[in-house]
């Protein structure tokens, strides 16, 4: 996996690799957009935000807002042995606190694992349904991260 840069040809990588990976579930939410425009507004940020990393057959979209957080928009692989040394090492160099949905059978595990390493700690965790299966809101603050004031307020308060 590696940063990717913003071409056309990645977009269309990256809907490809969503539609393969998310098929026959209600998940596919970027096989609208046309431009990195689009899928900046899809991650509600400015396109200077957007963080990509991917492979032939996953990525991994983070918008890495202004005010001292990123929130992991997505993390897809259509092989589902995506590399999660290199997930991570991405995830660290963010140097963000990080918020994503995570999917119980797939990503939360590598959360978990993270944690359960003393990597990262779950300052915020809340289960909830969709398209049948279980997610997981969580807050996440990798280990030796400082938290700005406002990521503070987001971040703080369960730690």
């Amino acid at each position: 996996m590696k940063k990717a840069a913003f071409t056309q040809e990645n977009l269309e990588k990256i809907k490809l690799i969503e539609r393969t990976a998310y098929s026959g579930t209600p998940y596919s939410q970027m096989q609208y957009c046309r431009t990195w425009e689009d899928i900046a507004r899809y991650c509600e940020c400015d396109r200077s935000e957007l963080r990509i990393l991917m492979s032939d057959t996953g990525y991994v979209i983070a918008a890495a807002h202004e005010s001292g957080y990123a929130e992991i928009v997505d993390l897809a692989s259509v092989d589902r042995r995506m590399n999660l040394y290199e997930v991570w090492e991405f995830l660290k160099s963010l140097k963000l606190p990080f918020t994503l949905d995570a999917r119980e059978n797939t990503s939360y595990r590598m959360i978990k694992k993270l944690e359960e390493k003393g990597e990262i700690t779950i300052s915020e965790s809340h289960a909830h349904t969709w398209g049948g299966e279980t997610f997981y809101d969580l807050k996440v603050v990798p280990k030796g991260i400082e938290l700005s004031e406002e990521a503070e307020v987001i971040f703080g308060h369960n730690r």
